[in-house]
Parts: structure tokens; sequence; C-alpha cells
């Protein structure tokens, strides 16, 4: 965090950990999801929420921007939802760079849990 409040940064990314894994039809059953994969999402989530707590206990001048993780639409749109409920207003979808242009597509409009006020990013 030290480097960023010192750097002359806008934007400040929490740690990801990528899942690999993209599998649609895991929405229809969860149970199918292997652990490692549930795992990651966990914590990048984790890591998410205390990069927001370090940003704000030292006042850095970065925006803070979450990254969001999934093997699904319905598993990006819960982690999109729960970095918003920590109070990202900014968010990136993780993991894009190896899916085929169609499901990107599929993954930023299947993305329900778009509140007002938060600026989406592939």
């Amino acid at each position: 965090m030290s480097f960023g409040v010192s750097g002359l940064f806008d934007f400040g990314i929490s740690v990801d950990h990528v899942i690999l894994d993209f599998q649609a039809k895991w929405d229809a059953d969860e149970a199918l999801v292997p652990a490692p994969v549930r795992d990651r999402q966990e914590v990048t989530l984790t890591l998410a929420a205390d990069f927001l707590k370090r940003h704000k206990g030292v006042k850095a001048p970065f925006e803070p921007l979450g990254v969001a993780q999934g093997w699904s639409p319905k598993s990006y749109a819960r982690a999109v939802a729960a970095l918003q409920k920590m109070g990202y207003r900014y968010i990136a979808m993780g993991g894009m760079v190896p899916l085929a242009s169609q499901v990107r597509k599929m993954m930023f409009f299947g993305c329900p849990a778009i509140f007002s006020g938060t600026e989406l990013s592939m």
C-alpha cells in the first residue's frame, strides 16, 4: 500500500486469484464446482476486503478497484455483488482474457448485480 500512497496513481487494484475454469453449466448445480475453484474466488474476495480496509486506513489518494473472479455468469454476478457490498465503486472482471468474445459478452451483460454508481470493466 505504501507504494501506491507515494505514487501518482489514479487506481489501485486488489490482488486476485485467477479462475481459468469457466463452466456455465455449473450454474445449474453448484455442487459440481471443485473446491479449489471456489477457494480462489473466496481468497480474491478476502484480499479485496483487506485491500479496501487498508486503503481507507491510510487514506490513499487513489481509487480502489476490486476484481471479480468467477467460473460462470452467476458466480461472477455474486462476486460483483460482494464487491459492491464492501464499498467498491470500480470493479474489473478478472479472468476474461482466455475466454471467447461471445463468453465475455455473456458475462458482461449477464451480471444483473450491477448497481447504480458502480463502474464495471473487462
